[in-house]
């Protein structure tokens, strides 16, 4: 498994980097468009579709990406899909820290889990896309995938060694508080240091904030996809990455964090 994981990653992390780097904007949305049909197909498996059930969510959600690409109404969309998306990880942050409250009784119904899917992939796609269209775009998008990292890799050092008190028992027991803070630190300070390098001095302040913003958001987005493979009793959503389980497993944390990194960047940074 561990010779999986590294050679997936040693593969794909090369690729998805020269891509993000020498390709248009509007081919980088073809290829996250690719990546969350991979996330719907998956998506579907919380609906418990199956069949034709399964490929009609997923050819919808094709249809509605296709009218988000920046070649047809992607720049009218941005801003009603960036509030969906704001709008769904704020409830997603209550009904994580409730769970399994909005679960009892068979709620939510199957069609409701197929609209919050549309409202964590589709904001996800555009906001991607539109920040790699932005001046420096290409370093945004990279240092959106170090702060996810980051959170990622910091939580986890600072929990094992110093992990005592629970964030989300019920949702994903091995998390901790203390591993917040300390994957939050490192963001921040990567999020400081990004700030230095690409911007003049009085941009450190709100590439800092940007950062602290990405890295609380990108764990509700870890934690929300955690809380729904816990209630269908999934263990990995997929297995498209061999060793590393599906694309929502790798593309979670990814989904809550980059619409926030979008909004945050045009309000706290560029303005």
């Amino acid at each position: 498994m561990l010779k999986q994981r590294i050679l997936t990653a040693v593969i794909l992390i090369p690729l998805v980097f020269a891509a993000l780097w020498f390709l248009p904007s509007a081919a980088v949305a073809l290829i996250v468009g690719a990546l969350m049909l991979a996330c719907a197909w998956e998506w579907t498996g919380f609906m418990r579709l199956r069949g034709h059930a399964r490929g009609g969510y997923v050819v919808i959600t094709g249809v509605l990406l296709g009218l988000a690409h920046p070649a047809l109404w992607g720049g009218q969309l941005l801003k009603p899909m960036l509030v969906v998306g704001v709008l769904w990880w704020l409830l997603a942050t209550v009904w994580v820290l409730t769970y399994p409250a909005g679960f009892r009784d068979g709620k939510p119904g199957v069609w409701l889990r197929g609209a919050l899917g549309w409202a964590a992939l589709l904001p996800c796609y555009v906001a991607i896309w539109n920040l790699h269209a932005l001046n420096h775009g290409r370093e945004l998008i990279f240092l959106l995938l170090f702060l996810v990292w980051a959170t990622d890799t910091g939580g986890y050092f600072a929990g094992k060694r110093f992990g005592r008190h629970k964030l989300a028992p019920l949702v994903s027991p091995n998390k901790t508080w203390e591993g917040l803070v300390g994957g939050v630190l490192l963001a921040m300070a990567l999020a400081a240091a990004a700030g230095c390098w690409v911007f003049e001095p009085p941009r450190v302040m709100a590439f800092t904030a940007l950062g602290l913003g990405v890295a609380l958001v990108s764990v509700i987005g870890d934690l929300t996809i955690s809380m729904f493979k816990r209630q269908c009793g999934i263990k990995d959503t997929g297995k498209l990455f061999p060793g590393h389980g599906g694309a929502l497993d790798r593309l979670d944390s990814l989904l809550s964090a980059a619409p926030i990194m979008f909004v945050a960047y045009m309000y706290l940074v560029a303005s």
